[in-house]
């Protein structure tokens, strides 16, 4: 579809820019929100397509994943994890990881 200049090979014509926000706000401090714009700019239609991103959800550390558990809630249509038994590496209290789509574009057909 495209040439990458350099390279034996093309791509698919996509260009994806990706931004975080974050605020120093007591009710947002530990949240990052994550704004991807995908862009088709090659000369084709791409009619079908879908989106992921993976993430690492060693919650609490990177040692300590061995007993991290998740689960996707339909009623939030939210997904989460978390430390099964509430304690990491140390003995320290780890955090809870959610993860949500807050908007996208609908399916055109």
């Amino acid at each position: 579809m495209t040439v990458q200049k350099g390279f034996p090979w093309g791509g698919m014509g996509l260009r994806i820019s990706t931004r975080g926000f974050q605020w120093n706000n007591p009710e947002a401090r530990d949240i990052i929100f994550w704004e991807f714009d995908v862009s088709n700019i090659s000369d084709y239609n791409i009619p079908v397509s879908g989106f992921a991103f993976v993430t690492d959800l060693s919650v609490g550390d990177e040692h300590g994943g061995d007993d991290d558990t998740g689960y996707f809630d339909t009623l939030l249509d939210m997904a989460y994890a978390w430390d099964w038994d509430g304690v990491a590496v140390g003995g320290r209290i780890p955090g809870t990881f959610g993860v949500a789509f807050l908007e996208s574009p609908g399916v055109c057909i």
